[in-house]
């Protein structure tokens, strides 16, 4: 895995009515910096429960579980309000409509019950368990990480865009089309 600067993260997640992908991007340094102890706190935690393969089911109640222990979860600066809104602003959800993929904020998403909060909460713990490996990492470890985070949670590290990404999602999963493209594949005879 080649990691760089424009490093993002695809969350698949299986809901009622099809397959829903969760592209985030990555929450921005002043972010980090501005919760950093609260972070490496949580990311400790998991670590040294040995949670390197599993963290990703339980990194979001983690996080609030250290905050609030820390007396920092709510608040107009709290973990609550800062980060994890940030997170859930980071993150499009991109959903099969009548018209192809749509890109959807989270919080829409859920107002128009395009998908249930479980959904949500299942791609927010992995999306939580990404941010505090690349925000607490050194470059070697945080490959070993994220390759964990793909082949254990079935995501993806991208430096696609939404946009990008979406491009190349197929644009049917009944007819068996293409990737991006619209079209069936030639049979193989």
């Amino acid at each position: 895995m080649k990691i760089d600067k424009n490093l993002n993260l695809v969350v698949p997640v299986e809901a009622d009515h099809g397959d829903v992908f969760f592209h985030h991007t990555p929450i921005l340094r002043e972010t980090f910096q501005r919760y950093h102890f609260v972070m490496c706190a949580a990311f400790t935690r998991l670590l040294q429960a040995g949670m390197e393969m599993t963290g990703a089911a339980i990194a979001a109640m983690t996080l609030e579980e250290i905050s609030r222990d820390m007396g920092k979860w709510d608040g107009k600066e709290g973990v609550k309000a800062g980060l994890m809104d940030e997170i859930e602003r980071l993150t499009t959800v991109l959903i099969l409509g009548g018209n192809g993929w749509e890109q959807i904020p989270v919080n829409v998403a859920l107002s128009r019950e395009l998908l249930d909060e479980q959904d949500w909460q299942e791609a927010k713990q992995r999306i939580v368990f990404f941010t505090l490996i690349c925000g607490m990492t050194r470059k070697a470890v945080k490959e070993d990480l994220l390759t964990i985070l793909n082949d254990s949670w079935q995501t993806q590290t991208t430096s696609s865009t939404c946009s990008e990404f979406c491009a190349s999602l197929p644009t049917s999963t009944e007819t068996g089309t293409l990737p991006g493209t619209g079209k069936a594949p030639s049979p193989a005879y």
